[in-house]
Formats: C-alpha cells, sequence, structure tokens
C-alpha cells in the first residue's frame, strides 16, 4: 500500500492524466469521473489507461468507498 510521499506523487500523476483525458475528449466524458480499477493506492497505474475507467459520480462513490473502508481496515490492522 502507497503512503506518504509516494502515494502523494503517484496520486498527482494519475488526477493530472485524467484531467488531460477530460480536456481532450469533453463530450464524450461529460458528467462522468475517471476511475482506476486497480488503486493507486495499492499499486495501480496512475496512467496505464486498461487500469481506467469511467463511471457516473454515484457510481464512483461507491468504488470509492469500498476501497477507503479496505485502506481503513487494512491500516487499523498494521498499527500496534
Amino acid at each position: 500500500m502507497l503512503q506518504g510521499d509516494e502515494y502523494i506523487q503517484a496520486r498527482k500523476l494519475g488526477s493530472s492524466i485524467n484531467r488531460e483525458l477530460h480536456n481532450e475528449f469533453p463530450e464524450l466524458l461529460k458528467d462522468f469521473h475517471i476511475h482506476e480499477i486497480h488503486t493507486i493506492k495499492f499499486g495501480g497505474s496512475p496512467f496505464n489507461l486498461s487500469n481506467k475507467m469511467i463511471l457516473r459520480p454515484t457510481a464512483h462513490y461507491k468504488f470509492n468507498s469500498f476501497w477507503m473502508k479496505l485502506q481503513h481496515n487494512i491500516e487499523r490492522k498494521i498499527k500496534p
């Protein structure tokens, strides 16, 4: 699980690429979010297009909620 500066830099790269995709395909991506299938926090590629999918905001929220719960549970078990 990426943490600290390593995660921050990877997330910034992923967000930057997602913004570029929105700028390049505004009509196609209008009203959609881009989600990394294998989340960056868990080692997924921030730039590989095969690791990205487009979702409606409500579906994106559900995916993010799942990953955040998983991350929280892992972090809770790792800490003494």
